[in-house]
Protein backbone atom coordinates (compact mmCIF):
# COMPACT_ATOMS: atom_id res chain seq x y z
CA UNK A 1 0.00 0.00 0.00
CA UNK A 2 1.42 3.39 -1.05
CA UNK A 3 -0.66 5.42 2.12
CA UNK A 4 -2.83 7.07 -0.45
CA UNK A 5 -6.48 7.34 -0.36
CA UNK A 6 -8.24 5.23 -3.25
CA UNK A 7 -9.65 7.75 -5.83
CA UNK A 8 -12.81 8.13 -5.96
CA UNK A 9 -14.49 6.46 -8.82
CA UNK A 10 -15.89 8.50 -11.87
CA UNK A 11 -19.60 8.16 -11.68
CA UNK A 12 -20.94 7.67 -15.28
CA UNK A 13 -24.40 9.55 -16.62
CA UNK A 14 -27.70 8.25 -15.27
CA UNK A 15 -31.19 9.15 -16.05
CA UNK A 16 -31.22 11.19 -12.67
CA UNK A 17 -28.28 13.28 -14.62
CA UNK A 18 -31.09 14.43 -17.40
CA UNK A 19 -33.69 16.40 -15.64
CA UNK A 20 -30.49 18.64 -14.20
CA UNK A 21 -28.68 19.09 -17.48
CA UNK A 22 -32.00 20.52 -18.91
CA UNK A 23 -32.88 22.88 -15.75
CA UNK A 24 -29.04 24.05 -16.40
CA UNK A 25 -29.73 24.24 -19.68
CA UNK A 26 -33.01 26.25 -19.35
CA UNK A 27 -31.57 28.31 -16.91
CA UNK A 28 -28.72 29.80 -18.88
CA UNK A 29 -31.10 30.17 -22.15
CA UNK A 30 -33.11 32.15 -19.52
CA UNK A 31 -30.42 34.55 -19.29
CA UNK A 32 -29.47 34.60 -22.95
CA UNK A 33 -32.44 36.33 -24.37
CA UNK A 34 -30.72 39.35 -25.83
CA UNK A 35 -29.32 36.76 -28.30
CA UNK A 36 -32.81 35.66 -29.72
CA UNK A 37 -36.06 36.00 -28.96
CA UNK A 38 -37.06 31.81 -28.27
CA UNK A 39 -33.98 31.91 -25.87
CA UNK A 40 -36.06 34.44 -24.08
CA UNK A 41 -39.18 32.47 -23.58
CA UNK A 42 -36.86 30.25 -21.06
CA UNK A 43 -37.22 33.45 -18.75
CA UNK A 44 -40.24 33.41 -17.78
CA UNK A 45 -40.27 29.90 -15.75
CA UNK A 46 -37.58 30.90 -12.86
CA UNK A 47 -39.55 30.05 -10.19
CA UNK A 48 -40.01 26.58 -11.58
CA UNK A 49 -36.57 25.87 -12.68
CA UNK A 50 -35.55 27.08 -8.83
CA UNK A 51 -38.19 24.85 -7.09
CA UNK A 52 -37.22 21.83 -9.57
CA UNK A 53 -33.63 22.10 -8.88
CA UNK A 54 -34.00 22.34 -4.95
CA UNK A 55 -36.36 19.37 -5.29
CA UNK A 56 -33.96 17.06 -7.61
CA UNK A 57 -31.04 17.83 -5.78
CA UNK A 58 -32.88 16.36 -2.44
CA UNK A 59 -34.06 13.56 -3.94
CA UNK A 60 -31.00 12.66 -6.20
CA UNK A 61 -28.44 13.02 -3.39
CA UNK A 62 -26.00 10.08 -4.35
CA UNK A 63 -27.55 9.14 -7.73
CA UNK A 64 -26.03 12.08 -10.05
CA UNK A 65 -22.92 12.90 -11.58
CA UNK A 66 -20.81 16.22 -11.03
CA UNK A 67 -21.87 17.81 -13.75
CA UNK A 68 -25.18 17.25 -12.86
CA UNK A 69 -24.92 18.58 -9.65
CA UNK A 70 -23.19 21.52 -10.57
CA UNK A 71 -26.21 22.15 -13.10
CA UNK A 72 -28.43 22.00 -9.99
CA UNK A 73 -25.89 24.10 -7.87
CA UNK A 74 -26.28 26.69 -11.11
CA UNK A 75 -29.80 26.76 -11.44
CA UNK A 76 -30.48 27.50 -7.80
CA UNK A 77 -28.19 30.09 -7.73
CA UNK A 78 -28.70 32.03 -10.85
CA UNK A 79 -32.49 32.04 -10.50
CA UNK A 80 -32.58 32.55 -7.24
CA UNK A 81 -30.18 35.67 -7.75
CA UNK A 82 -32.80 36.94 -10.21
CA UNK A 83 -35.98 36.52 -8.25
CA UNK A 84 -35.46 37.27 -5.16
CA UNK A 85 -34.67 41.50 -5.58
CA UNK A 86 -38.76 41.57 -6.08
CA UNK A 87 -39.69 39.78 -2.89
CA UNK A 88 -36.79 41.61 -0.49
CA UNK A 89 -38.41 45.24 0.61
CA UNK A 90 -37.26 48.03 -0.90
CA UNK A 91 -37.10 51.27 0.15
CA UNK A 92 -39.65 53.27 1.74
CA UNK A 93 -41.41 51.07 4.03
CA UNK A 94 -44.78 51.33 6.44
CA UNK A 95 -46.27 54.33 6.61
CA UNK A 96 -44.63 56.56 4.41
CA UNK A 97 -47.57 57.24 1.66
CA UNK A 98 -51.06 57.25 1.97
CA UNK A 99 -52.16 53.29 0.93
CA UNK A 100 -53.49 52.64 -2.85
CA UNK A 101 -55.33 49.23 -3.46
CA UNK A 102 -55.39 48.18 -7.45
CA UNK A 103 -56.28 45.01 -8.77
CA UNK A 104 -54.93 43.86 -11.96
CA UNK A 105 -57.29 41.11 -14.05
CA UNK A 106 -56.84 39.70 -17.13
CA UNK A 107 -60.87 38.80 -18.36
CA UNK A 108 -59.73 36.80 -21.61
CA UNK A 109 -61.61 38.46 -24.67
CA UNK A 110 -63.23 34.84 -25.44
CA UNK A 111 -64.46 34.23 -21.93
CA UNK A 112 -68.06 33.73 -22.56
CA UNK A 113 -68.56 34.12 -18.45
CA UNK A 114 -68.70 37.79 -17.38
CA UNK A 115 -70.66 36.77 -13.98
CA UNK A 116 -67.29 35.72 -12.19
CA UNK A 117 -65.57 38.49 -12.79
CA UNK A 118 -68.31 41.27 -12.00
CA UNK A 119 -68.52 39.29 -8.64
CA UNK A 120 -65.09 39.43 -8.13
CA UNK A 121 -64.50 43.05 -8.82
CA UNK A 122 -67.29 43.67 -7.06
CA UNK A 123 -66.08 41.52 -3.76
CA UNK A 124 -62.43 43.09 -3.99
CA UNK A 125 -63.56 46.72 -4.30
CA UNK A 126 -60.39 47.81 -4.96
CA UNK A 127 -59.45 51.79 -5.25
CA UNK A 128 -58.27 50.80 -9.09
CA UNK A 129 -58.91 48.31 -11.01
CA UNK A 130 -56.90 47.73 -14.51
CA UNK A 131 -58.63 45.12 -16.62
CA UNK A 132 -57.02 43.94 -19.81
CA UNK A 133 -58.35 42.27 -22.97
CA UNK A 134 -61.15 44.42 -23.15
CA UNK A 135 -63.39 43.66 -26.14
CA UNK A 136 -67.03 45.51 -26.64
CA UNK A 137 -68.34 43.04 -24.97
CA UNK A 138 -66.49 43.18 -21.82
CA UNK A 139 -66.90 47.01 -22.13
CA UNK A 140 -71.05 46.66 -22.04
CA UNK A 141 -70.63 44.23 -19.13
CA UNK A 142 -68.27 46.64 -16.92
CA UNK A 143 -70.98 48.80 -17.12
CA UNK A 144 -72.85 46.66 -14.01
CA UNK A 145 -70.29 48.26 -11.91
CA UNK A 146 -70.89 51.94 -12.38
CA UNK A 147 -71.91 52.56 -9.11
CA UNK A 148 -68.42 51.03 -7.38
CA UNK A 149 -66.20 52.33 -9.90
CA UNK A 150 -67.87 55.68 -11.23
CA UNK A 151 -64.59 57.02 -12.95
CA UNK A 152 -63.51 54.68 -15.78
CA UNK A 153 -61.12 54.90 -19.17
CA UNK A 154 -62.05 52.11 -20.99
CA UNK A 155 -60.75 51.82 -24.10
CA UNK A 156 -62.21 48.48 -26.26
CA UNK A 157 -61.16 46.63 -29.32
CA UNK A 158 -61.68 43.23 -31.18
CA UNK A 159 -58.58 41.94 -30.56
CA UNK A 160 -57.36 41.07 -27.04
CA UNK A 161 -55.51 44.24 -26.42
CA UNK A 162 -58.58 46.32 -25.14
CA UNK A 163 -57.58 47.46 -22.09
CA UNK A 164 -59.52 49.58 -18.94
CA UNK A 165 -58.90 51.53 -15.58
CA UNK A 166 -61.90 51.26 -13.39
CA UNK A 167 -60.88 53.88 -10.25
CA UNK A 168 -63.24 55.40 -7.31
CA UNK A 169 -61.01 58.03 -7.69
CA UNK A 170 -60.92 60.54 -9.63
CA UNK A 171 -58.97 59.90 -12.97
CA UNK A 172 -57.25 63.23 -13.54
CA UNK A 173 -55.50 63.81 -17.25
CA UNK A 174 -56.47 60.75 -19.00
CA UNK A 175 -54.57 59.62 -22.43
CA UNK A 176 -55.10 56.45 -24.50
CA UNK A 177 -51.34 56.20 -26.12
CA UNK A 178 -49.93 53.50 -28.37
CA UNK A 179 -46.63 53.07 -27.23
CA UNK A 180 -43.48 51.85 -29.40
CA UNK A 181 -45.28 48.76 -28.97
CA UNK A 182 -48.62 49.05 -30.74
CA UNK A 183 -50.91 48.32 -28.49
CA UNK A 184 -52.51 51.07 -26.60
CA UNK A 185 -51.68 52.08 -22.65
CA UNK A 186 -53.87 54.10 -20.64
CA UNK A 187 -51.78 56.72 -18.29
CA UNK A 188 -54.15 58.52 -15.54
CA UNK A 189 -52.98 60.21 -13.02
CA UNK A 190 -54.50 59.61 -9.24
CA UNK A 191 -54.90 61.51 -6.51
CA UNK A 192 -52.50 60.57 -3.95
CA UNK A 193 -49.64 62.33 -2.06
CA UNK A 194 -48.84 66.06 -2.66
CA UNK A 195 -48.53 65.85 -6.64
CA UNK A 196 -50.48 62.95 -7.24
CA UNK A 197 -49.22 59.92 -8.82
CA UNK A 198 -49.14 58.34 -12.48
CA UNK A 199 -50.40 55.12 -13.56
CA UNK A 200 -49.59 53.47 -16.49
CA UNK A 201 -52.23 50.70 -17.58
CA UNK A 202 -50.49 48.60 -20.60
CA UNK A 203 -50.86 44.94 -22.30
CA UNK A 204 -48.23 44.78 -24.34
CA UNK A 205 -47.72 42.21 -26.98
CA UNK A 206 -47.16 38.41 -26.48
CA UNK A 207 -43.96 37.44 -27.47
CA UNK A 208 -44.90 34.96 -30.05
CA UNK A 209 -42.41 35.75 -33.10
CA UNK A 210 -39.78 37.68 -33.76
CA UNK A 211 -41.52 40.39 -34.58
CA UNK A 212 -44.01 40.65 -31.50
CA UNK A 213 -41.29 40.06 -29.02
CA UNK A 214 -39.54 43.20 -30.96
CA UNK A 215 -42.65 45.31 -30.32
CA UNK A 216 -43.11 43.97 -26.97
CA UNK A 217 -39.99 45.19 -25.95
CA UNK A 218 -40.07 48.59 -27.50
CA UNK A 219 -42.90 49.03 -25.93
CA UNK A 220 -41.30 48.17 -22.38
CA UNK A 221 -38.57 50.35 -23.14
CA UNK A 222 -40.82 53.32 -24.01
CA UNK A 223 -42.40 52.51 -20.48
CA UNK A 224 -39.45 52.67 -18.64
CA UNK A 225 -38.36 55.93 -20.60
CA UNK A 226 -42.06 57.65 -19.96
CA UNK A 227 -41.43 56.36 -16.21
CA UNK A 228 -38.10 58.16 -15.81
CA UNK A 229 -38.42 61.49 -17.37
CA UNK A 230 -41.82 61.80 -14.91
CA UNK A 231 -40.98 63.72 -11.66
CA UNK A 232 -44.01 61.98 -9.67
CA UNK A 233 -44.19 58.45 -8.80
CA UNK A 234 -45.37 56.05 -11.45
CA UNK A 235 -47.07 52.69 -11.49
CA UNK A 236 -47.12 50.71 -13.78
CA UNK A 237 -49.76 47.91 -14.11
CA UNK A 238 -50.97 45.45 -16.59
CA UNK A 239 -50.48 41.82 -18.15
CA UNK A 240 -46.85 42.66 -19.53
CA UNK A 241 -46.03 39.30 -20.91
CA UNK A 242 -42.60 39.11 -19.64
Amino acid sequence: MDGHPPATPRRNPTAFDLPAWGLGAATLAGFAGGWHWLLDLASHFRWYYLLAALVWYAVTSRRRSRLATACLVVSVAANAVAIMPYWLPSGGGPGTGEPLDIVLLNLHVSNPDKTHALAYLRQRAADVAVLVEVDHAWADALGELESLYPYRVVEPRRDPFGIAVLSRLPLEEPRVLELAGGSPAIIVRLPRGKEGCLLVATHPLAPVSGDWSARRDAQLAAMGELAAAEARPVIVAGDLNA
